[in-house]
């Protein structure tokens, strides 16, 4: 009997059970039935059923170059090329089942999705800032600088954005995406300074934390690391959250990449950064708060110092560029280390990554 004969029940439940590269990479050219097939709604719906759904890690560069990548267990494939007109990646996170890379040109902020089960790309509305006060060229070049990006409810969310130095209506600015309506909306003003915070949505609120700019600071303490606030949608009000039980560095190695990253785990904020060890030494830790009993408890560590880190379905993914406790010179590149963490784990895997790209981020690939 024919595959292609079969009922399309017994159909889709075979091709749930085919790996994602050769779904990529092999069914699409057999023939357009099974092509079709692999690209249905009820496709996912079965392969989810079955328990056959991959993770990997999506990767890009941040400059020009317009060549992706999805990373996985065994080998790097390359994904739809991103589009001609995304330039100069600068950030980007997950929303569902996709994942959104963004660019800022002058008061315009432009995103597009990325569909990994489908390995297309699809633009979303920019986001304009028109009503930004005037400031000169270099800061008008510079309004995507220091913007917090994540997701929320399914939601792309914008915090911020500018150096310290820029008038304070575009640090405390939050907008907000619905992509059912593909459109941009803003939100009441932040009550702190926002600078480079991170944002992680757990169980249905915000958090947002790493750095925040304390009023009415000198230069040299302007930047709080452990304070934390916690966003309710259903109020659209803030609160102050627990502070961190760490001082988290933004350690001065190549690229002074800033370390403190965080994502959700089984409805907990989960944070990871580095503390000084020593003359230019830093430790890896990695804590998650518990609600019920108020306390923060450690999480596995990471090998290296880890500068960016996110999940999906619970399976950990973590990018580095400094072994843990190992001295930085400042001025020697070292190479960037790609570890996960499986769920129920706690030993971390490194997966090889080549030279795949810059920005990264854990996603549903199949």
């Amino acid at each position: 009997m024919s595959f292609s004969l079969l009922p399309d029940d017994c159909l889709l439940a075979c091709l749930a059970r085919v790996p994602y590269a050769d779904l990529r990479n092999a069914i699409p050219s057999t023939s357009k039935q099974l092509r079709d097939a692999v690209a249905s709604a009820a496709f996912r719906k079965t392969r989810e059923a079955a328990g056959c759904v991959e993770y990997g890690v999506f990767a890009t560069r941040s400059n020009h170059e317009r060549t992706c990548y999805l990373i996985t267990e065994s080998g790097v494939l390359r994904t739809a090329r991103r589009p001609p007109d995304q330039v100069m990646v600068d950030f980007t996170t997950g929303m569902q089942n996709e994942v959104v890379v963004v660019n800022n040109a002058l008061a315009a902020m432009r995103a597009h999705a990325y569909n990994p089960g489908q390995d297309k790309w699809r633009e979303i509305a920019p986001l304009v800032r028109e009503d930004l006060p005037e400031v000169d060229s270099w800061f008008k070049l510079s309004l995507g600088y220091s913007i917090t990006l994540g997701s929320a409810g399914g939601h792309l969310m914008i915090l911020g954005g500018g150096d310290a130095m820029i008038p304070e209506p575009i640090q405390k600015r939050m907008d907000v995406y619905d992509p059912a309506q593909d459109t941009w909306s803003r939100l009441p003003d932040l009550p702190f300074h926002n600078h480079s915070n991170r944002i992680v949505e757990v169980d249905g609120k915000v958090w947002c934390f790493g750095g925040t700019i304390r009023p009415n600071a000198t230069e040299e303490d302007a930047l709080d690391r452990s304070a934390t606030f916690i966003y309710d949608p259903a109020t659209r009000t803030w609160t102050n959250g627990p502070r961190l039980p760490h001082g988290l560095s933004e350690h001065g190695g190549y690229y002074g990449t800033n370390s403190v990253c965080g994502f959700e785990l089984q409805k907990k904020l989960c944070v990871m950064g580095a503390v000084v060890a020593g003359d230019y030494r830093f430790r890896s830790v990695a804590f998650m708060w518990d609600a019920t009993r108020e306390t923060w408890d450690p999480f596995p560590a990471p090998p290296v110092v880890a500068h960016a880190a996110s999940q999906t379905d619970d399976h950990v993914v973590v990018l580095g560029s400094f072994p843990s406790e190992e001295p930085i010179d400042g001025t020697t590149p070292t190479p960037t280390r790609l570890f996960v963490l499986d769920q129920g784990s706690r030993d971390w895997v490194e997966w090889d990554i080549g030279d795949a790209g810059t920005r990264y981020e854990a996603a549903r690939i199949g």
